[in-house]
């Protein structure tokens, strides 16, 4: 886990401009639904 935070709007943007190139995986929460994501940061 790199970074946890809880959303302030129904938009939001995720800043990875301070972390190396590689795969990351976004998850969001929301009630009781799970979204994912894979990131590729080259």
């Amino acid at each position: 886990l790199l970074t946890s935070f809880k959303l302030k709007s129904a938009r939001q943007t995720v800043n990875l401009i301070n972390y190396s190139p590689g795969v990351y995986f976004l998850k969001i929460r929301v009630n009781d639904q799970v979204e994912s994501w894979r990131i590729v940061k080259q």
